[in-house]
């Protein structure tokens, strides 16, 4: 078994089984596939399986939602159909206890629930775009337009 490599991707060659959870340092990490799309640093993901991800949208996210599907927050960019590591929660500090895990935000109050948005990967407190919520996770600062620390108290997933 490899180490986990959680400051980039694997590259197009799986490192460990895709969808397996592993706790390290304090932080539920789950480990993924990228669809053909490359996914920017910070970006929230959504799936359906436990083996590809994508940077979700309210779209996916509604989809997803209604059907259960994951969610994480990836803390570097990845490449079209490479593997990496996720935090999935929950989590408070970062895996090396000092480095804050981000996550893309339009606009947010730290301490808000945050929707999925129109924009891939992005996320917002205002729900007038959307009525599906990330589930366990909280915005820990204020941003706009930016990566926000954010820390997630249970498993993420979309609100159904």
């Amino acid at each position: 078994m490899a180490m986990e490599n959680l400051t980039s991707s694997d590259g197009t060659t799986a490192q460990a089984q895709p969808g397996e959870y592993r706790i390290i340092k304090g932080v539920g990490y789950r480990y993924f596939k990228a669809t053909a799309v490359a996914i920017a640093a910070y970006s929230i993901l959504s799936g359906a399986t436990p083996i590809v991800m994508e940077a979700a949208t309210t779209t996916t996210a509604t989809a997803l939602g209604t059907a259960g599907g994951l969610c994480a927050v990836v803390q570097f960019a990845v490449g079209a159909s490479e593997y990496f590591w996720a935090p999935v929660g929950p989590w408070y500090l970062s895996w090396d206890d000092s480095t804050a895990i981000k996550v893309l935000a339009a606009n947010v109050t730290a301490g808000n629930l945050l929707y999925s948005t129109g924009t891939a990967g992005v996320l917002d407190d205002d729900s007038a775009g959307s009525t599906i919520p990330v589930i366990g996770l909280v915005s820990l600062g204020a941003t706009t337009q930016a990566a926000t620390t954010c820390y997630a108290f249970k498993q993420l997933s979309w609100a159904k």
